[in-house]
């Protein structure tokens, strides 16, 4: 059985360049065609295992592209269509066997998305998994570290010590965004969503009870506080998230005026906020509106 031939319909020949290549060394053989019409055509005097698709072709609309073939040869061809940004749920709901690949794109995530079109397990060393999921939680944690120690000095005067901690926690969001990307969890808001969902949902049922139980047997009042906050806060943000996830698996975005989050204990409410926060008693003045 010969390699997988691979179809790129693209009007950037750097982006044609950039997939061939990558595909290529992972022993796919790749065809090229810079618009619909000739990729139109190379289907006629060919068989295809995958298509990968501009989204914006010089000469039609992927999508379009997408309905005519689905229309001429079914579904037996998989195809994922690049994008410069995430394609209505709706829409990809229209065709079987189709994805979507967000642009920019690193060459892991391109490769796992052509495993998973084409039913092959994508496999990333076990060892190599574990170090990015580390350095993931260790740039988050800087990340936002350094934003409450911005918060300090600035509180304390020192307005440009605050603008170094901004900067480079800036700098370790960008690293840990580089490391979610190539695990692959960087998904659709739908995919993203449910991520957030199943988060929240742990904090409530397992996560925090327990911290918060350990908290009371070795009589720590200020963690006893501190989990209580997280714990009725991540209440509100499972059910929220699960609101949004129905929306946008309506195509829609949720109706939504200020977020109020109060700066005491994360108290979240959609809405004016309260004169009292419910949970730690703060007042109206300690909400933030975003």
């Amino acid at each position: 059985m010969g390699a997988p031939i691979a179809l790129i319909v693209d009007g950037d020949w750097r982006m044609r360049k950039l997939i061939r290549t990558n595909l290529e060394a992972y022993s796919l053989h790749v065809v090229e065609a810079p618009d619909a019409r000739e990729g139109l055509l190379a289907l006629e005097g060919m068989t295809i295992d995958l298509l990968l698709l501009s989204a914006e072709l010089p000469d039609a609309n992927g999508w379009n592209v997408v309905c005519r073939l689905r229309r001429q040869i079914g579904d037996q061809v998989p195809i994922i269509v690049i994008v410069p940004e995430p394609a209505n749920s709706r829409l990809l709901r229209r065709f079987r066997r189709v994805s979507q690949l967000l642009k920019p794109f690193s060459a892991r995530t391109l490769l796992a998305s052509v495993d998973q079109a084409l039913g092959r397990k994508s496999i990333m060393h076990k060892m190599t998994e574990n170090n990015l999921l580390a350095a993931f939680a260790g740039e988050s944690q800087a990340h936002m570290r350094y934003l409450i120690f911005a918060e300090r000095a600035r509180k304390e005067g020192f307005a440009n010590v605050a603008r170094l901690f901004e900067a480079i926690a800036f700098a370790e969001k960008a690293h840990a965004t580089n490391h979610l990307r190539e695990l692959g969890q960087v998904k659709g808001s739908t995919d993203n969503l449910q991520t957030a969902i199943d988060g929240e949902t742990f904090e409530v049922l397992e996560m925090y009870p327990v911290y918060h139980n350990a908290a009371v047997f070795q009589d720590e009042s200020g963690a006893q506080r501190s989990t209580t906050y997280a714990l009725e806060a991540e209440k509100i943000h499972a059910v929220l998230y699960g609101n949004a996830k129905k929306a946008v698996a309506d195509g829609k975005d949720i109706e939504a005026g200020a977020i109020n989050i109060c700066e005491v204990c994360g108290h979240t409410v959609m809405g004016d906020a309260p004169d009292r926060c419910p949970v730690c008693g703060a007042p109206k003045a300690r909400f933030r509106a975003f």
